[in-house]
C-alpha cells in the first residue's frame, strides 16, 4: 500500500515536472507567434498608411490643378475694364525640382510662361517621401501611361474656357498636339505610384 502510494506520488511529480516544462515551451512558442504576427501587422499597417498618404497627396495635386482652373476661368483679381488676357493662371510643375515644390501663379506678363516676376498665388511642398518623378504628355485620350521620368510643364487656364493649355515651362510654347498630361507621383520608400490625369478638355482625375 505504501509502495503504491509512493509510486503514485512519484508519477504525479513526474507529470507535474513534465507539465511545467511543457508550459515553458508553450510560452516561448506563443511569444514567438505574437512577435511574428505583431511584425506582420506593423508592416501591413505601415504600408497601408503610406498608401493612404500617397493617395491623399495625389488628390491634393489634382485639387491644385482644379484651383488653377477656377482662378483662370474667373480671372481672379481682375477689375472691370482689365484685359482678361493679363489674368491667365498657370500651375508650374517640375519633376526635377530637388525641393519637391510646385506653384500656382498669375501670368502677369501675358507671355504664357512662368517668370520669377510673375505673381505667385500659392506654393505647395510635397512630403519628403513623395516626389513628382515624371511629367508626360500624350496625343491620345486613352493613353495615360507615363514611362519616362523627369520633365516640366505649365498647365494654363484662361477665361472663360475650362480647357487646359499645356505649355513649355521656359518658352511658353503651346504643345498643340497634347491631349493628356500625366503627373506621376511616387512614394520613394515603397515604390508605389499614383497618376494625376489632366486632359485638354479640362477633365482632372487621379488614377
Amino acid at each position: 500500500m505504501i509502495f503504491l502510494k509512493k509510486q503514485k506520488q512519484t508519477s504525479l511529480n513526474l507529470i507535474s515536472k513534465s507539465t511545467a516544462a511543457f508550459t515553458l515551451v508553450e510560452l516561448l512558442v506563443a511569444f514567438t507567434v505574437i512577435t511574428i504576427v505583431a511584425g506582420m501587422m506593423y508592416t501591413q499597417r505601415s504600408g497601408f498608411t503610406r498608401s493612404v498618404v500617397l493617395n491623399n497627396v495625389a488628390k491634393e495635386v489634382a485639387l491644385a490643378v482644379r484651383q488653377t482652373q477656377n482662378y483662370g476661368m474667373s480671372s481672379r483679381g481682375s477689375d472691370i475694364g482689365d484685359d482678361v488676357d493679363d489674368f491667365s493662371y498657370g500651375i508650374s510643375l517640375d519633376a526635377d525640382s530637388s525641393q519637391g515644390q510646385f506653384f500656382i501663379y498669375r501670368d502677369s506678363h501675358g507671355n504664357k510662361r512662368y517668370q520669377p516676376s510673375d505673381e505667385l498665388i500659392e506654393t505647395y511642398s510635397l512630403p519628403d517621401e513623395i516626389r513628382i518623378i515624371g511629367i508626360c504628355r500624350t496625343t491620345s485620350f486613352n493613353d495615360t501611361s507615363c514611362g519616362s521620368f523627369g520633365g516640366e510643364l505649365v498647365i494654363m487656364f484662361s477665361r472663360p474656357h475650362p480647357d487646359a493649355e499645356f505649355r513649355n515651362n521656359n518658352s511658353g510654347n503651346l504643345f498643340s498636339d497634347t491631349d493628356t498630361a500625366i503627373i506621376l507621383l511616387e512614394d520613394t520608400d515603397s515604390g508605389s505610384r499614383r497618376s494625376v490625369i489632366v486632359r485638354k478638355s479640362g477633365f482632372i482625375a487621379v488614377e
